[in-house]
């Protein structure tokens, strides 16, 4: 008798039997259910994109793609590894012929729900292939689409019946203000705004590894000319730590920010767009669902603006659960011209183990 197989799966990589199955479905339907009553109007994309589609020229996203073999061409090929990029693609490859009626007529809102492939390490909450479920407003600049987007998430979890979770909003904007504050500069081989995202991506880790770990990564000097490590001093790295430890209510904390970033072009910009998403959402979600929170960074390089991470205090293990921001420069790197987006996504297979663990999944 020939050697058995073993049945074991590659870790982060999971089976779902009918039950789950149907658990995900009544999921998906709910959160279908509010997209379509905001007018988002559903498409598909390949799950398999061109590499330079997907990474373009973010070094950072290229650590996270599944490649795949190509036996029948020479450009490489990779799992997406968000709906985001493949929708830029899209816009750019559809635009509106206003004679012929055809393309992507703008705004444009659209929907996408499928699996999604990222190379990251297994944990609790963290998968290498998952479901994601994304909504975005393409085509314009207004602070309304964000604040359409916040609204719609609060009430996607509300109908998911979720009652405690946290929306934390900052802004790209901000942050670009504070490398300036640091005094982030170009140096030989190394721009500042290379410097910058360095600085985002290390601040994206806060609530993996905690603001100490953070500081010491910040303060890290650089082992090459090529290498975009920050080297920011002690007293750098203490200005970091007073502005995202910032406290008090939605407005004191924007008070507190523009007093820092006063004369800061850039963050008073991504200020008052802050405060103007907090009036448009007001009326609409409770001041208890969301949060200014300035350590808040999102990891993918594209995002341009506001940004927003949703949290459920009674699971906090699982991460965000909800995430997005606005990214107006992702289709120029296609059509070498901006158009301006915002959206977010629910990692639903996440989302299912919280709800597991929360003891709130339907598996009737």
């Amino acid at each position: 008798m020939s050697k058995l197989i073993s049945t074991e799966r590659p870790g982060g990589f999971l089976d779902f039997l009918p039950v789950e199955c149907l658990a995900r479905e009544r999921i998906l339907d709910a959160i279908k259910g509010v997209f379509r009553s905001y007018g988002f109007d559903p498409i598909e994309t390949p799950i398999v994109e061109f590499t330079d589609v997907l990474a373009g020229e973010e070094s950072d996203t290229g650590k996270n793609i599944f490649s795949v073999v190509n036996g029948n061409d020479d450009k490489k090929l990779s799992l997406r590894f968000d709906h985001t990029v493949p929708f830029a693609r899209l816009l750019a490859a559809n635009p509106y012929d206003a004679v012929k009626k055809t393309g992507l007529r703008l705004p444009f809102r659209r929907m996408a729900v499928g699996p999604i492939f990222r190379g990251e390490k297994a944990q609790a909450g963290r998968y290498r292939q998952f479901y994601q479920f994304d909504a975005d407003i393409a085509g314009t600049e207004s602070m309304m689409a964000d604040a359409e987007i916040i609204v719609m998430m609060f009430r996607t979890l509300k109908a998911l019946g979720i009652e405690n979770f946290i929306i934390n909003l900052n802004n790209r904007k901000i942050l670009n203000g504070l490398s300036e504050l640091v005094g982030i500069d170009d140096r030989e081989g190394i721009l500042a705004e290379d410097q910058t995202k360095e600085m985002m991506r290390v601040l994206d880790k806060l609530d993996k590894i905690g603001i100490e770990a953070v500081s010491e990564e910040l303060m890290r000097k650089p082992e090459s000319s090529s290498d975009p490590a920050v080297g920011l001093s002690p007293e750098g790295v203490g200005k970091i730590k007073d502005f995202i430890g910032i406290s008090g209510s939605n407005l004191e904390k924007i008070a507190k920010a523009e007093d820092i970033f006063g004369g800061v072009a850039i963050a008073e910009e991504g200020i008052a767009e802050l405060k103007r998403i907090l009036e448009l959402v007001s009326a609409l979600v409770p001041d208890e669902n969301i949060s200014i929170n300035f350590s808040i960074a999102r990891g993918l390089d594209y995002y341009t603006g506001p940004v927003m991470e949703t949290y459920l205090p009674d699971a906090p293990s699982f991460g965000s659960v909800f995430s997005g921001g606005r990214y107006n420069g992702l289709v120029k790197r296609f059509t070498g011209k901006d158009l301006p987006a915002v959206g977010a996504s629910i990692g639903v297979d996440r989302l299912f183990a919280a709800l597991e663990h929360l003891g709130k999944l339907d598996k009737s």
